[in-house]
């Protein structure tokens, strides 16, 4: 009797001190939760607008580069989103318009995979692309890691102290769930998606509240994942909040990365091409393939007015009172061939280091060719495109003229962006000029080959308005090339 007095008070006095020790393990201090953290100058803050079915979204981004940003956004097909990054200082105010400090819009968006819209089994990655540089003076890229986290590693989740209001950027604690407790959350979960939790000690606070949209997940150092938005629309923080990770899709991220290209290739041999007089008119680009010629897309010019065309080249402006066009359209149109040589009044200095003359394709290029094409809307930049051939393109294109072929963007960037006239260089030649035309948004865009029409514009350098010390030179070309000779460098 008295052995079993001895065993239930002992039970008792367990139970008692067991209760009073998870009563002082629930902590209610948040300064014990959270901290500033000293990876805040790599984050952005973000403001997203759907223009189809006027949808908006604010969230928080990581600084991949000076052009780029990593968030965790999902992207239907057929929506049309447009992003402002902020970086700097992140509690100052946000803008709907951009019309603040350290402000840019985003140019694209791509997605990391697609999975079920709204699910909780898959929070998506998204990339997207800057119209501007961000300053990396008063920021810092987070480089992509080449090493994985250790399970022993401590995590802490980096994002902003508010969820949807102006906010400083804060680490706070985190519980990493195994991957069959999640699972075990979320039996579809995708295979790039991990869970995270709010440490027992901290029962009191809730994910909800705490871990904003797009924070990082960060685990002994290392770069690990971004937080999902809410795993439901009434958000249930008794259920796992799920993370997009990075490992997976690192080869993704820097392919992504390498579709367009920033450095100055190209830049010296494309033109800006316009009206002047009687008014200034911007039409499209233009390539130097000489001192005296530049080749372009359509251009609206009457020789027997007193219109005067002119050509910006980065180091000075040359006019030209002569375009001939290889054929006459009526009006911009995919079906129409859309190529002019123009004669300039002054000549382009070409030198190391300044304008350059580009080099002509001496061959078509081949379906599924990897190029680029240049833009200078809204900067200067080298778009990845894939060539597609004129039989593949006439199934997207009805009207397609039969000498064209098409381009199509490797990054999910609107080709009405395109000025016409961009040059579209493959293997460092000049294969193919854009048109000019009012393209569906990541339509294939039509493009006039080079190589077809090479006798035509190599014989238009030597008509009426160029230079005659260019004869010389034309007639070695035309006869080399009538010879069969497969390389000729043009730099006249």
């Amino acid at each position: 009797m008295l052995e079993n007095l001895k065993c239930f008070l002992g039970t008792v006095i367990i139970i008692a001190n067991c209760q009073c020790v998870l009563t002082q393990q629930c902590v209610d201090d948040l300064n014990k939760f959270q901290r500033d953290s000293h990876l805040a100058r790599h984050f952005v803050r973000m403001y997203c607008h759907e223009r189809n079915c006027d949808r908006t979204l604010t969230n928080f981004g990581v600084i991949l580069s000076k052009d780029a940003v990593l968030t965790s956004q999902q992207v239907k097909s057929g929506e049309r989103w447009t992003c402002y990054v902020k970086y700097g200082d992140l509690e100052g105010s946000i803008s709907r318009t951009g019309n603040v400090p350290n402000m840019i819009k985003s140019r694209g968006i791509q997605t990391y995979k697609r999975g079920p819209f709204q699910s909780a089994a898959f929070t998506p990655l998204a990339y997207i692309l800057l119209e501007e540089e961000i300053e990396l003076n008063i920021t810092s890229a987070w480089p992509i890691p080449y090493t994985y986290y250790s399970n022993e590693s401590k995590c802490v989740v980096v994002g902003g102290d508010k969820l949807d209001r102006s906010s400083k950027i804060v680490e706070r604690e985190v519980e990493l769930l195994k991957r069959e407790d999640c699972e075990s959350a979320y039996p579809n979960l995708d295979k790039n998606n991990v869970c995270i939790t709010i440490p027992k000690e901290f029962c009191n606070f809730k994910h909800c509240d705490y871990y904003s949209h797009s924070a990082a997940l960060v685990c002994g150092g290392v770069f690990f994942a971004l937080v999902g938005e809410h795993t439901s629309a009434a958000c249930n923080s008794g259920e796992p909040r799920t993370c997009a990770g990075i490992n997976e899709a690192q080869m993704w991220i820097r392919a992504v990365q390498e579709t367009v290209n920033f450095n100055k290739d190209y830049q010296s041999a494309t033109v800006m091409v316009g009206l002047q007089k009687p008014h200034e008119i911007f039409y499209g680009l233009g390539a130097i393939i000489s001192r005296y010629k530049v080749l372009t897309a359509y251009v609206p010019f009457k020789s027997h007015t007193s219109e005067e065309g002119y050509v910006d080249y980065g180091y000075g402006r040359s006019s030209w009172r002569h375009a001939k066009p290889v054929t006459i359209p009526s009006i911009i149109h995919q079906k129409d061939l859309q190529l002019y040589v123009l004669a300039l009044q002054e000549d382009i200095h070409l030198f190391p280091g300044g304008a350059q003359a580009v080099r002509l394709a001496k061959e078509l290029p081949q379906q599924g060719d990897q190029c680029v094409v240049g833009t200078f809307k809204p900067r200067w930049m080298l778009l990845a495109v894939t060539i597609i051939d004129h039989n593949e393109c006439r199934k997207t294109i009805k009207n397609l003229h039969e000498d064209h072929l098409c381009i199509r963007h490797n990054f999910p960037v609107t080709f009405d962006e395109l000025e016409g006239g961009n040059p579209i260089i493959c293997d460092g030649m000049l294969t193919a000029i854009a048109t000019k035309c009012d393209c569906e948004r990541n339509e294939l865009h039509p493009a006039t080959p080079i190589y077809t029409f090479l006798p035509w514009i190599l014989t238009s350098i030597n008509e009426r308005g160029f230079s005659s010390s260019d004869q010389p030179r034309i007639i070695l070309l035309l006869l080399l090339i009538n010879s069969g000779v497969m390389y000729v460098n043009i730099f006249l």
